[in-house]
């Protein structure tokens, strides 16, 4: 299986694209990145492109990738706190995630030839919601939960106007912890999740979504319970 991975240089697509590397399943994986990532092993599965602007993607290079891969694992975006701004946080968050989508989408009617849908995984967060309001139980992240409502809602509008071509899996994790003991995840698994294991299930599902039939007429989502769960 052929992958695109945006966001690898941040905390969570960087561990995607760890565990990516290391699975036996994943032939041939292709990051889009600003400049050269370090850190990351040498191997013969990983192809980097330098891409300036990731609100502007030519269309021969959509066309090669959609020839090329079965999915996309999209990880850019994060928190509106990480952000100097809401108008720089919605740029990145929303235009740049849908401007991807919907080129991959265009690409995918003009070159496709195989019946099987290009799969898109979103990495949501929990509670996302467009309509969030600010009630003292909703405060928590607020804008960050509207932003990534308004992203989940524009990627499912795009899936169910191209259900033979575009399959959407969304997950909703809540705060990503690293190398918290088990107890502790345990306890707090409500409402946390552990990095290398949401890693784990979203390769986990992108693998058995390309390996199984998969109804594509729906938009899946994938909760924070069931991906501590998830075995």
């Amino acid at each position: 299986m052929n992958v695109i991975c945006m966001g690898s240089s941040g905390f969570v697509g960087k561990e995607v694209l760890k565990q990516l590397i290391k699975n036996e399943k994943i032939n041939k994986i292709t990051c889009i990145v600003r400049k050269p990532l370090t850190g990351i092993e040498d191997n013969e599965k990983t192809n980097f492109i330098i891409q300036n602007d990731f609100s502007n993607y030519s269309e021969e290079l959509l066309k090669e990738l959609v020839k090329s891969h079965h999915a996309c694992i999209w990880t850019i975006g994060g928190r509106r706190s990480q952000f100097p701004t809401q108008e720089e946080y919605e740029k990145v968050s929303i235009d740049y995630t849908i401007t991807f989508a919907t080129g991959i989408v265009n690409a995918l009617k003009s070159t496709t030839t195989t019946t099987n849908p290009f799969t898109f995984i979103y990495c949501s967060g929990m509670g996302a919601n467009e309509k969030a309001n600010e009630s003292i139980i909703n405060r928590i992240e607020i804008e960050t939960r509207i932003v990534k409502g308004k992203v989940e809602r524009s990627l499912t509008e795009i899936q169910k106007s191209n259900t033979n071509l575009f399959n959407l899996l969304i997950f909703r994790p809540g705060g990503i912890t690293e190398n918290q003991n088990k107890f502790i995840q345990w306890l707090l698994s409500s409402f946390t999740v552990d990095l290398s294991h949401l890693s784990k299930v979203i390769i986990d599902k992108l693998i058995n979504t390309n390996e199984i039939s998969q109804d594509t007429t729906s938009t899946t989502i994938i909760f924070n319970k069931d991906i501590y769960n998830y075995n």
